[in-house]
């Protein structure tokens, strides 16, 4: 009996056979080498591995997706849920299996990322419902295999106080099996938690909550442009503020990544102080500070966006289009989208109409501005149903539209100004068009969720 079964497609052998190396180094025993059982009893031999295996991990590749052998022994792990799937390639696995979270293994061996080797080794763990080892991520050499089980005994008293933690990706409503859309990449995900008074005082003013709040919502909605990255929305994070400390936090929302980060009062400005933490292993990955007098804050939120980007090797598309908008006109931009938050009275219509014609003045070009006014005059056009108010959103949208017509946040309008039209097929094309590019848009889910209803 094995404890682990491979499955995967005889042309991906030389790229499986390093992984089989090191899981062997591990300690466990691997059934894999489908090249060795004759013709004749192919099919009895691997039912018998497959169903004493205790673990079946299947690699998946552009090969591997389309092999009716491995959705097969795929699909008898997932049923007897012992499966633990990685990804090779960024191929389009098939539908059966896509809510399974993998982990990353893309250019395998060539490349070897150590958090997701780990993150494998305690998936394989909990399906053998044993503790993992530490690893290391080098060759497989003979004298690295014969010291293996050395290590892991030095190292077995630190790997106990690791935390295990799996990011599981659940989709807040399903999305169009369309081409365009990316699969298999959430392997990324992220939440930003409001920040927190660095000198813990009792009595905080509500202007430094709301400002707090307001610096970690930015920088999750920059993040939201990452196509490869799935953000926890705002409102997940904050309804679980009042369910515990941040600990119970950060395993509530299963995720790989957090932003942390502390803000000082108004009345004594200092240090922002922002740090990313890989929470599969706890360790924070980076610490970054900016001086409140001397960093504008749109500079703040995009340096880190960008630098989150790039620990995760991944790119923002038009990330320089916020540092190229006046301060003035960002920080009252910020304050018409402060006002969209709230709930829709009539005086926080009014006043995110304001702070939006606002910005726009300062910053004629600023599209999000443009998308945000007329998001505010959709608002009024829910509670009024006058023809002026759909008209004047309907000018600021296709204003938006012109000065950019590839932003998320243009589309997003552009789609609930469709949606209460009526036009309902145009409002799915504009969610669609914001899911191709960023396929974990909560707004563009929600939208195209609420348009299909």
């Amino acid at each position: 009996m094995s404890d682990i079964f491979i499955s995967y497609a005889r042309e991906d052998r030389s790229r499986v056979e390093p992984l089989v190396r090191l899981l062997e180094d591990q300690g466990y025993s691997v059934w894999w080498d489908r090249e060795l059982v004759p013709g004749a009893s192919f099919e009895r031999v691997i039912d018998e591995a497959i169903s004493a295996a205790r673990c079946v991990v299947v690699v998946w590749t552009r090969e591997s997706a389309g092999s009716e052998w491995v959705q097969a022994e795929a699909g008898d792990g997932l049923e007897r849920g012992i499966l633990v799937p990685v990804m090779m390639d960024s191929a389009r696995v098939p539908i059966s299996f896509r809510r399974k979270h993998a982990a990353q293994l893309i250019e395998w061996p060539k490349r070897r990322d150590s958090h997701e080797i780990e993150y494998l080794l305690r998936g394989i763990a909990e399906c053998l419902d044993r503790e993992p080892a530490l690893i290391g991520v080098a060759d497989s050499s003979p004298l690295a295999r014969s010291s293996s089980i050395t290590r892991s005994k030095l190292f077995a008293g630190v790997a106990l106080t690791l935390a295990l933690a799996l990011a599981f990706v659940i989709y807040e409503s399903q999305l169009p099996a369309e081409p365009t859309i990316r699969l298999g990449v959430a392997d990324h995900s992220i939440a930003v938690l409001p920040f927190t008074d660095p000198e813990s005082t009792e009595v905080t003013s509500t202007e430094d909550i709301e400002a707090r709040a307001e610096i970690a919502y930015e920088i999750a909605h920059t993040l939201g442009r990452i196509p490869d990255l799935r953000v926890i929305s705002d409102e997940a994070v904050l309804g679980m503020l009042a369910e515990g400390d941040v600990e119970q936090i950060r395993r509530k929302l299963s995720v790989n990544y957090l932003i942390e980060g502390s803000l000082p009062n108004q009345a004594t400005p200092g240090l922002i102080t922002i740090r990313l933490v890989n929470t599969l292993s706890g360790v924070t990955l980076w610490t970054e500070r900016f001086d409140t007098e001397r960093d504008p804050l749109s500079s703040i939120v995009s340096r880190t966006a960008n630098r989150v980007a790039r620990s995760l090797e991944l790119t923002i598309p038009g990330d320089a289009e916020i540092a190229r908008v006046p301060e003035n006109a960002y920080l009252v931009y910020l304050k018409g989208r402060a006002e969209l938050r709230k709930p829709r009275t009539e005086v926080a219509r009014a006043a995110a109409r304001k702070q939006f014609e606002r910005a726009v003045v300062l910053a004629p070009q600023f599209s999000e501005a443009y998308a945000g006014l007329c998001t505010a005059y959709i608002h009024d056009y829910e509670i009024t149903a006058s023809p002026d108010d759909f008209e004047a959103a309907e000018k600021r949208c296709h204003r938006a539209l012109t000065l950019d017509p590839n932003n998320n946040d243009v589309h997003v309008a552009l789609g609930h100004l469709f949606h209460y039209s009526g036009q309902h097929a145009r409002a799915l094309d504009s969610y669609r068009a914001v899911l191709a590019n960023t396929p974990f848009n909560t707004d563009a889910l929600r939208g195209i969720g609420v348009t299909y209803w």
